[in-house]
């Protein structure tokens, strides 16, 4: 059927929603009766009765798209649901007879006349509803932050009209959601509603429409009281109720939206209440039963073999668009899908699949479980993945079994450069394993099974730790229970255990790097000596390594704390009594993408390297001709905090930022500066807020220093404190501030960041390099930037390679958005503590240490 209007509302769902697009259409056709009403049908028309419907229905084949079968193939349901939605506007917009176009989410339902909505599109081109119309003062979800992550406006509700601004908007917008229309809300997107956060910004002809009777639902409804008059209309802080939104409502859940946790139905007074129980019936009436066990037809390939979410992940992060290829939604194109997720990430073994290693890098409790897949933990994540990727993840056997033993078609002579894990046996199945491991490997399938039950009585963090527990007990084997000291070294008499050889007393990263690893072997009760090495190391040597270890060469094992570049100085100055009969181990920091070649020669005194970062591990392994095993450095979790602004001259009022750079490590790296000018383009002239930069070595570069100076003097809440501070001082100084700006262009791990993120701290710092093993959107405020090419060499880091440059009008929103949001800055902080607490505490890191000690005594 088709009405002769110039206005349109329309929605969009899959075949299993019809129900409630059907509820959707039969108020629109109460309230808004002269508009055009369009379902567009995100899935197989077959099975939809057509004929009978009150309203026109559009096949997702007949919109706009480019390349469908690509957003077939890389969205899951509710992201190609929200990902068509500008190309149905502009289908509907281009058709020329229709000057307005409304959409509205399936789930909503009109209660008043749209007459106000159309005539507030005779002014403006773009209409949009707000989350939030006021602030949150509980601690329910969602908070705040939550609210911020997933978008300001809600994009259940938009609506158009014909305009330049109309067709500059979807064109924009139709690019970005082709590839972005995505839930990735550690990397700031969450379908197609976070990218309406610019656009007020954008289009002077926006309305954000504040009602309080538009667009009711659960994240709103603490600010919202609704109410029945005499008539028996509805009404939202006195004005109408124009529609509601049951974003996430079970009838069969007491919660109001499975999305929340702030409602539960028999909380709300009688004429809400009555909202839903009558939603729910009308729902009933639409055919719930009849539509909602409908299949979704692009979950499968051409032939019906299921493509898992995962896999749609992996094809839009990785599949080079530009390239030449079939139509995935051929048998030619479903081959080209399955062979690519079925190549070898890797010439080691066992052998691990592309598709294996997407799953790992977006699975958390696996990387926690499984730190190093590339060597030490390659075996037991293969375990795992055979045994739980279809059950857990769905993956079909296909992409599966090519990871199995009898499939594998890999040589044993694996090229120079590759970590093999060389010291991982193949393991066929259960049989070989001890009881232990099995009835490890049982809990761990019970714990998943019933992960939904236990949810509502576990936090996060201890279901997270649980799960990370059991994994660890089912898929390393006996190994991680085996105490140290039960093993010896076959190349020498020397006892089982570790020498830590480095710049223990020296005041610098690398110092500090080596003073982190013996508190990490005393934590785990790691039996372990300590050598301090100070040649041709010109920092300060005033630290304390305060360690109970041996302080002579005793154990089997070196691990020299010295990096690539000083090895050949190790060497020659240690003497070969040191390297010979003993397993040497180095521990490197690299901060850029390629590891130099100059250093190449280095890799001959050790046989294996460990690094702190996965982003320093990618770099080394690529010309290692060792095993390279990431081992993140540990950082001290304080049970309290000492500040003391006075101590530092800091304002006791003011809200304090604090940025920290040593000279000696390429202060161009580090960016001070950067710092320093997104203070100034936040808070210039602004006294609540002021930013201290500490330097070490400041006479090693006295030109950007005296910049640096320069800049304090000129903003009188810019100061400087130059020299070197204990670390009890360093530590009372990061205490002091509210906020760590680290604006770097490249951190091989980033220690100090990480120190203040133990601290509670915020932290401020360049998305890019080693720290985002440990920073996500969750626990920090990251800042975007863009990847350079070094135009001329900075100490070690040659011309050509690649850093990023952090994006200073970003870092200073960001540093303005923490200090005008206290809430924000204290959910953030506690985040961030728990985060170190879960990855980088003594005895966590410690763990992993041990482990690799194992691994290499036992062999």
């Amino acid at each position: 059927m088709s009405l002769s209007s110039d206005c349109c509302v329309f929605t969009i769902v899959s075949r299993n929603y019809l129900h409630f697009a059907i509820n959707l259409m039969h108020s629109v056709a109460e309230h808004m009766p002269s508009a055009r009403r369009v379902v567009a049908i995100c899935d197989s028309i077959d099975g939809i009765p057509v004929d009978e419907l009150q309203f026109e229905v559009i096949g997702i084949e007949s919109l706009p798209i480019p390349h469908l079968d690509r957003l077939l193939y890389q969205y899951t349901i509710l992201e190609l649901n929200t990902a068509i939605k500008p190309f149905v506007f502009s289908h509907l917009l281009d058709s020329g007879k229709l000057d307005k176009v409304i959409y509205f989410d399936p789930d909503i339902q009109l209660f008043s006349s749209g007459d106000t909505l159309l005539s507030s599109l005779d002014q403006a081109s773009i209409v949009l509803t707000p989350h939030l119309t006021d602030f949150i003062h509980d601690d329910g979800h969602p908070s705040e932050v939550s609210i911020m992550q997933s978008g300001t406006y809600n994009l259940g509700f938009l609506a158009l009209r014909r305009s330049f601004s109309a067709q500059k908007l979807l064109t924009w917008w139709q690019q970005r959601l082709s590839r972005l229309c995505v839930v990735d809300i550690p990397n700031g997107l969450f379908t197609d509603q976070k990218w309406m956060d610019i656009v007020p910004g954008i289009f002077a002809d926006s309305l954000i429409a504040r009602s309080p009777g538009w667009n009711v639902a659960y994240w709103n409804l603490m600010h919202r009281t609704i109410e029945k008059n005499e008539k028996e209309k509805y009404l939202v802080n006195g004005e109408p109720l124009f529609f509601f939104h049951y974003s996430g409502y079970d009838s069969k859940n007491p919660s109001i939206s499975k999305h929340q946790d702030r409602f539960k139905l028999s909380n709300l007074n009688a004429a809400t209440q009555t909202l839903f129980k009558l939603y729910s019936q009308r729902i009933d009436a639409s055919g719930r039963d009849k539509f909602a066990a409908f299949p979704y037809a692009f979950a499968q390939m051409s032939s019906g073999l299921p493509l898992p979410d995962c896999a749609r992940r992996f094809l839009r992060e990785n599949l080079d668009w530009d390239q030449q290829i079939p139509d995935l939604r051929t048998a030619a194109g479903e081959q080209f899908v399955i062979d690519l997720l079925n190549e070898k990430v890797d010439a080691g073994r066992p052998l691990i699949t592309r598709l294996a290693w997407s799953v790992y890098c977006t699975r958390e409790d696996l990387q926690q479980a499984f730190p190093d897949i590339q060597s030490m933990h390659r075996q037991a994540y293969v375990d795992w993945y055979l045994e739980n990727a279809e059950q857990q993840i769905g993956i079909p056997g296909i992409l599966v079994d090519s990871m199995r033993p009898d499939k594998m078609s890999v040589s044993s002579n694996s090229s120079p450069g590759t970590n093999t894990g060389a010291d991982a046996e193949n393991v066929a199945g259960d049989h070989n394993l001890p009881w232990s491991a099995s009835f490890g490997k049982m809990l761990y399938k019970a714990a998943w099974a019933s992960r939904h039950l236990v949810r509502p009585f576990l936090s996060k963090s201890l279901r997270h730790r649980i799960r990370m527990r059991l994994l660890q007990r089912a898929y390393q084997g006996e190994l991680a229970q085996r105490p140290v000291a039960m093993a010896k070294a076959q190349s020498t008499d020397s006892p089982a255990g570790i020498n830590v050889i480095g710049y223990l007393r020296s005041e610098s990263g690398v110092g500090e790097s080596a003073r982190s690893m013996l508190r990490a072997l005393q934590a785990v009760a790691v039996p372990h000596s300590s050598i301090n090495f100070d040649v041709g190391n010109i920092s300060r040597q005033s630290e304390d390594p305060q360690t109970n270890s041996l302080e002579r060469l005793h154990y089997a094992i070196n691990l020299f704390h010295i990096n690539a570049d000083q090895a050949w100085v190790a060497y020659d100055s240690l003497g070969d009594q040191f390297f010979a009969g003993r397993r040497c181990i180095g521990f490197w920091a690299w901060e850029l993408p390629e590891f130099p070649d100059e250093w190449l020669s280095s890799f001959q005194h050790f046989d294996e390297i460990w690094v702190p970062s996965t982003f320093c591990q990618r770099a080394v392994a690529a010309k290692s001709p060792v095993p390279v095993v990431c081992i993140p450095h540990t950082i001290e979790i304080p049970a309290s905090l000492n500040p003391d602004k006075a101590r530092f001259g800091l304002n006791p009022e003011a809200f304090s930022f604090l940025a920290m750079a040593d000279m000696l490590s390429v202060p161009e790296r580090k960016n001070p500066m950067g710092a320093v000018e997104a203070f100034i383009a936040a808070f210039a002239g602004d006294d609540s807020a002021e930013l201290l930069v500490k330097l070490s070595n400041p006479e090693i570069r006295p030109e950007i220093t005296a910049q640096l100076r320069a800049y304090a003097e000129k903003h009188q809440n810019i100061h400087l404190l130059e020299g070197y501070l204990g670390r009890e001082d360093v530590n009372r100084l990061i205490d002091s501030v509210e906020c760590f700006v680290s604006l770097h262009r490249s951190e091989g791990f980033g220690l100090v960041i990480a120190e203040a993120m133990a601290r509670g701290k915020v932290v401020v710092a360049t998305g890019w390099s080693g720290n985002m093993d440990f920073m996500n959107t969750g626990n920090s405020m990251l800042v975007d930037y863009r990847l350079t090419e070094l135009d001329q060499d900075y100490g070690p880091y040659r011309k050509g390679q690649r850093w990023a440059d952090p994006d200073i009008r970003d870092a200073a929103v960001k540093m303005r958005q923490i200090k005008e949001h206290p809430e924000l800055a204290a959910e953030i902080g506690q985040q961030a503590r728990l985060t170190c607490q879960t990855l980088l505490a003594e005895a966590v890191v410690g763990y992993q240490v041990r482990q690799r000690l194992q691994a290499i005594l036992r062999r």
